[in-house]
């Protein structure tokens, strides 16, 4: 039960729904962290419940990075903590600590070197591509983008190749609703100034998702962004 509940969770986050993600996360693996027990899948939600406040209350919980890879860590299981290492950087990027960012991403990358047999995939892998992207100098490494042909590998490596408008459309086409904003936020960034209406587009898309789940830390991103393009446009 528990683990079914965990994998709805989880994918109602991936999904866009966010207060039903929210709920079941809390009382799942809350419910545990009272009891003192721990789930193979708590890291993974408590990872979504730091991403839906930093992007509805544009700060991390405290100490929760931390928690989370401590408890990836004990679990002992590079499926567990190479994107756990995954997202946390991602989160950390997001809330400007971009050095442990860094850090996060230069882990993950040498977890991947250790076993070559480990791939990542889920909205994970592409959040990670577009974290690479941001935050590290040089192209993204090959490690991070080996896996079967899916969709989730696919929209990776658009993101890798420069191209995460198309990427966001492969994933808006498979229901991917959260990971999407994210990608469509990137799409504008790297757009600007270059195609200022592509950018425009994409910030749009992003935003009408954000304000449907109340996350107004993003949409502050959002007002950033359409700040440089009316800078541009001076």
């Amino acid at each position: 039960v528990d683990w079914l509940g965990a994998e709805l969770a989880l994918d109602n986050f991936d999904l866009g729904r966010w207060d039903e993600a929210l709920r079941d996360v809390r009382l799942l693996a809350g419910g545990r962290s009272e009891r003192g027990a721990v789930h193979y899948l708590d890291p993974f939600l408590r990872l979504v419940e730091a991403a839906i406040v930093l992007a509805r209350e544009g700060h991390l919980l405290v100490g929760l990075p931390e928690a989370v890879l401590e408890n990836a860590r004990s679990i002992g299981d590079l499926q567990v903590l190479a994107p756990a290492l995954g997202q946390v950087a991602t989160l950390l990027g997001a809330a400007g600590r971009v050095d442990e960012a860094a850090a996060c991403l230069t882990e993950y990358q040498e977890a991947l070197r250790a076993d070559v047999s480990w791939f990542g995939g889920g909205p994970a892998i592409v959040a990670v591509v577009v974290a690479w992207r941001e935050l590290m100098p040089g192209p993204v490494p090959d490690e991070l983008l080996r896996g079967p042909t899916v969709p989730w590998i696919e929209a990776a490596g658009m993101v890798a190749d420069g191209e995460p408008a198309a990427a966001a459309d492969l994933l808006s086409a498979i229901g991917a609703r959260t990971i999407e904003a994210d990608v469509r936020l990137h799409a504008a960034r790297m757009a600007v100034p270059a195609d200022p209406a592509e950018a425009s587009r994409q910030l749009d898309l992003a935003a009408g998702f954000w304000r449907s789940v109340g996350a107004t830390a993003r949409l502050a991103q959002v007002d950033e962004v359409r700040g440089l393009l009316r800078s541009a446009a001076s």
